[in-house]
């Protein structure tokens, strides 16, 4: 019995080999490293994965995917062990976490720099943590919405505030809420609408404002605040609140609007969250390792080393 199964495992790690080769196959196709960094990166996986509980394919996936987008060496490591965080501590496909690393570094132009990753996957694991918000559905967001929010002057801790509200108060989940992000700060900012622009004169909540004599759009957080300023004031039944709705949310944006203007103590209160978000990925991810999966895949990377 005890030989059937040593042979079952050995089987079952050649099998794992074979992925990890394939791998780092891969890998040499989309770099420049040598093949000595390319086996001394096969060695170390085993070890980099087992330290958050995970199987080094995942990280070596991660590897290979900052690689096919032009990050190799250290920065592709670093920003590989990035999405292992992210698996570990927000209960994540490996798959997924790739995508948000990196629609996170290309929306908000963070060149490969982990240590600002790390610290955006920290301030809305923090968030997620907090409240009743999974953090596969806030990297789901941000994957949607990253690049039009950054674009239109939105911060990263607005919009993580902007993710866990809407998520927080509809539980649409992460592509829906994405989606909808997107639309409301185009709106927002769609200056050539005379609708949503008489709409947010009406409501005191002007797109624009004047900046020494020169017309210029104000930024999406800003006017939202002013908007649920209003909103708030309105009676329930007053005709402006369906008015805000209708004309700025559209038919489809109109929940996630009010969401948002109905909650902004919630965002607030998320944007404080995000602020105190220090390492908590890595504490997560470390109580993750210790769990029985994470001790599993512990166990499998030292097996498959040994073969």
């Amino acid at each position: 019995s005890l030989i059937m199964t040593g042979v079952h495992e050995t089987k079952e790690a050649i099998s794992d080999l074979k992925e990890l080769d394939d791998i780092l196959t891969e890998i040499s196709k989309t770099s420049d490293l040598t093949k000595t960094q390319l086996q001394e990166l096969g060695s170390t996986a085993f070890e980099k994965a087992s330290d958050l509980g995970k199987d080094a394919t995942d990280y070596l996936s991660g590897v290979m995917e900052m690689s096919r987008s032009g990050y190799y060496g250290d920065k592709g490591e670093s920003m590989a062990r990035t999405s292992l965080l992210a698996q570990a501590a927000g209960d994540m496909t490996a798959e997924l976490a790739n995508k948000y690393v990196l629609a996170t570094n290309a929306a908000y132009k963070y060149n490969g720099e982990a240590d600002k990753l790390n610290a955006v996957l920290d301030g809305q694991n923090s968030i997620t943590n907090r409240n009743s918000v999974a953090m596969a559905d806030m990297a789901t967001a941000m994957t949607e919405a990253g690049t039009v929010a950054s674009s239109y002057r939105v911060s990263i801790e607005d919009l993580s505030a902007m993710i866990g509200t809407i998520e927080s108060v509809t539980k649409l989940g992460g592509s829906e809420v994405g989606t909808g992000i997107k639309s409301l700060l185009i709106n927002l900012q769609n200056i050539s609408s005379s609708k949503i622009v008489g709409t947010l004169d009406d409501a005191n909540a002007s797109m624009t404002e004047m900046v020494n004599g020169v017309e210029q759009l104000r930024d999406p957080i800003s006017i939202l605040r002013d908007l649920a300023k209003t909103f708030n004031e309105l009676d329930e039944a007053d005709p402006m609140r369906a008015k805000i709705l209708t004309n700025i949310g559209g038919k489809y944006q109109a929940t996630k609007l009010a969401a948002l203007l109905q909650n902004m103590d919630m965002f607030d209160k998320m944007l404080v969250d995000y602020s105190e978000g220090a390492e908590s990925a890595l504490t997560e991810a470390e109580k993750s390792a210790t769990n029985l999966t994470g001790s599993l895949n512990r166990l499998g990377n030292t097996w498959d080393s040994i073969v």
